[in-house]
């Protein structure tokens, strides 16, 4: 959202979606769009009486503009990985309202942010698709700690979010199952671990990690939709391999008739880190030269990528 000073809090300016989408257009890129990406205005946060208001006014002004500079698809994320930011939030004090024992209530008020949104987009653009993305996690039971059942619930947790935009949790907020249209996963080396312990760390405990396609196989089982990777890759020289030991799985998740779509690598150029902006990731398909800010390919991940295209040949828009 943009941060603006109270009394322009429904003025967005949108010059940089207009050169990105007219790019887009002229190239012919089919784009997925994310509006709320782990920010908000300085005097909001999503407990604010507010938020959801100001939420939908901005959904309602990209989608006017979206439509006025592009004819392609409108394929939207309204808030990402609304279970990680609730956590990081109401949990562990990460972001605003840096809170403790308030998961739950974020993430509540952020799925009616998010509900109140998809109804604006398709009140402005009635064809638009709808992308939720929450990570695909894996809790391991520490033997004899834990009950199965409880192991069970706190897997479950993982889908709080998509269940509730979909009307089946919290019916009062308004979701609906024509909201889970396009669904997105991201998976990455350290997305499963025991609970109250140990990280399962890939490569280190690669033995002890469930298979990607049975994770996917189970977000497939509980909804029957589209789905997406849409964040998955890794750092330093291990980039390479990890994507080589992810796409058997997803041609297996294929094989097993989950219906993925693709996979996108992130990030696709290397990143500075969040937290100190001096450290630089070797994390992706480019490195970036310093001194001279040239782009680098990182040969080995692209010879992967190759191999995997020519296993899983598809058109650059999505077959949805």
């Amino acid at each position: 959202m943009k941060k603006l000073a109270p009394p322009f809090h429904f003025i967005f300016t949108f010059f940089i979606t207009i050169a990105i989408a007219s790019c887009a257009q002229h190239k012919k890129i089919q784009q997925l769009w994310d509006i709320c990406h782990f920010g908000s205005p300085d005097d909001l946060m999503p407990t604010h009486p507010k938020f959801t208001l100001r939420f939908a006014a901005l959904c309602t002004a990209f989608a006017r503009c979206y439509k006025q500079n592009s004819s392609r698809q409108l394929i939207v994320t309204p808030i990402n990985e609304i279970s990680f930011l609730s956590w990081h939030a109401g949990d562990v004090r990460g972001t605003t309202p840096f809170a403790i024992n308030s998961g739950f209530d974020i993430k509540y008020h952020l799925c009616k942010a998010a509900i109140t949104g998809i109804k604006a987009l398709k009140m402005v653009d009635p064809a638009c698709r709808i992308m939720l993305v929450e990570p695909l996690i894996k809790i391991h039971a520490v033997e004899a700690e834990l009950h199965p059942g409880e192991v069970f619930g706190h897997n479950e947790s993982q889908f709080q979010a998509m269940d509730i935009i979909g009307g089946r949790m919290n019916p009062e907020l308004g979701g609906d199952p024509s909201y889970l249209d396009i669904l997105g996963f991201n998976y990455y080396y350290n997305n499963q671990w025991e609970h109250n312990g140990l990280n399962y760390v890939w490569p280190t405990h690669a033995g002890k990690l469930e298979p990607l396609s049975s994770l996917l196989l189970i977000a497939h089982n509980r909804y029957r939709r589209p789905m997406v990777i849409t964040e998955t890759g890794h750092f330093g020289d291990g980039r390479a391999d990890w994507f080589e030991q992810i796409i058997p799985e997803c041609l297996h998740a294929i094989n097993l008739g989950i219906d993925l779509q693709g996979v996108c690598l992130y990030p696709l150029i290397g990143r500075p880190d969040w937290d100190n902006p001096e450290h630089y990731h070797e994390s992706g398909l480019w490195d970036i030269d310093n001194a001279f800010k040239q782009r680098i390919v990182h040969q080995p991940l692209l010879d992967i990528i190759k191999q995997f295209q020519a296993f899983y040949k598809q058109e650059t828009v999505l077959n949805l």
